[in-house]
């Protein structure tokens, strides 16, 4: 169960020196819960190579959202690999098929991209962070494309949420940048847990990408 987080924790140190800081013992503490009701909502019936498979991208998803928590980035050391190990592990379909997985990849990046190059022509900025298209194109290769409108349906509700809460116990008009990649990574665990339990492509089960473009 410490696993991850030890492997987590490797990793945020590997990192250059201004990302690399030890996070505060409060952080440590939820670190280890979050890992612990992570790794303890695996079900059973989660086959083995699946499970060892959730081991690395569990400590991944836990270095990136604390690195975002703390920094707002999501450095491209931990995206890329996770990124190409998902279209590396669905070769064999473990999660999903690997079409699903290549079209994941490609449709959770544009997407974002999209969507920010929307809100830059209104308001002459960036609203969404370029570590947030690639942590998505990451997980849309681990789960598959169907899975994409759940996961980041569930990020944002949650994201929205817990800055509504913050806003009122704030008492402040001061807003802050919401650190979407940490949602996203909660959002993507939770999802890829019911690709592992359900089976190969769970979301797609009943409509595939040609349903959509077919006439």
């Amino acid at each position: 169960m410490l696993l991850p987080a030890a492997i987590a924790l490797r990793l945020m140190n590997s990192l250059p020196q201004s990302l690399s800081q030890h996070p505060p013992p409060g952080a440590r503490t939820v670190m280890l819960i979050a890992v612990g009701a992570g790794l303890a909502a695996l079900p059973f019936t989660i086959p083995l190579l699946q499970r060892l498979l959730l081991l690395p991208v569990a400590a991944i998803l836990l270095a990136l959202a604390l690195i975002d928590r703390q920094h707002r980035l999501l450095p491209d050391r931990l995206t890329q690999p996770l990124l190409w190990a998902g279209l590396w592990v669905n070769q064999q379909g473990c999660f999903t098929s690997l079409t699903d997985a290549v079209t994941g990849a490609s449709v959770g990046y544009l997407s974002l991209w999209l969507l920010n190059a929307a809100y830059r022509y209104k308001r002459k900025t960036d609203g969404i962070g370029q570590g947030d298209f690639k942590l998505l194109a990451a997980l849309g290769a681990w789960t598959g494309w169907a899975a994409l409108p759940v996961l980041v349906t569930g990020a944002a509700a949650v994201g929205l949420c817990t800055t509504a809460i913050a806003c009122l116990l704030r008492k402040s008009g001061r807003q802050d940048t919401l650190p979407f990649g940490l949602y996203l990574a909660l959002s993507g665990w939770l999802v890829l847990l019911m690709a592992a339990d359900i089976g190969i492509s769970p979301f797609s089960e009943k409509i595939t990408l040609f349903h959509l473009i077919s006439p």
